[in-house]
């Protein structure tokens, strides 16, 4: 051990008296010394910048905290990040292909997720209501075997428009969409990609029926016009 406000306390002994548990073995290697510099403690490293500074060279460098027995009731959280203001952490990528460091953090009681250096933008938002914001694109990866071209298939069999009426008087909704009860019995929950492909196959099912009207439309035209025609010449 060092004189001074500087500590040097080798490897285990020290993880255990702070109850840390560490993914690498430090026993008698320099990567896991415990340093203690003024209120500040440094593990691998000693000049720690922070209250908790841990430094590796491996990719084992890791920190695990883990409870064996069985959860208490109520179930209390295994780390706190708790500050009188914006609370936050960053994941940074230190690679060559890394691009900037990810900010997920608290701010006037919404969680956000924003890119650092990204000229404040703020990419992810969920509101204390559970509203969700997010500043590009959403991308599903479920559903693209459903997606249902199979209405333009030659086989396929599309509703009559005159039994489509009668099952929207009858039901109070669209085929094949969940109805407000349904949705209401199970707590307002619906799966969103499910219901956006089936609000596709009713998008191509309603151009089924403009082109059917379309070629019924144009078929009274022609027999107007010969209509016309015939009377025309009497």
């Amino acid at each position: 051990m060092t004189s001074g406000h500087r500590r040097s306390i080798p490897g285990l002994a020290a993880l255990m008296a702070l109850s840390l548990f560490l993914g690498w073995a430090a026993t008698g290697h320099a990567q896991g010394t415990l340093f203690v510099e003024g209120d500040k403690v440094g593990i691998g490293t000693d000049t720690p910048s922070q209250k908790l500074h841990i430094t590796g060279t491996t990719s084992d460098t890791a920190l695990l905290i883990q409870q064996t027995g069985a959860e208490s009731t109520p179930i209390p959280s295994m780390v706190d990040l708790v500050r009188n203001g914006r609370a936050q952490f960053r994941l940074e990528d230190t690679s060559a292909d890394g691009g900037n460091p990810w900010i997920f953090a608290t701010r006037e009681g919404a969680f956000q997720i924003n890119e650092l250096n990204d000229g404040g933008q703020v990419d992810f938002v969920v509101s204390s209501a559970g509203h969700l914001t997010i500043a590009g694109s959403l991308f599903a990866n479920g559903g693209a075997n459903e997606f249902p071209d199979y209405v333009f298939d030659p086989g396929y069999e599309l509703m009559p428009i005159e039994e489509l009426a009668e099952f929207i008087q009858r039901e109070r909704h669209l085929p094949n969409i969940p109805s407000a009860e349904s949705v209401r019995e199970k707590g307002g929950t619906f799966n969103m990609t499910e219901l956006q492909l089936k609000l596709l196959e009713k998008v191509e099912e309603l151009t089924l029926y403009v082109v059917q009207l379309k070629e019924e439309t144009s078929r009274l035209q022609t027999e107007n016009a010969a209509l016309r025609e015939t009377l025309e010449d009497r």
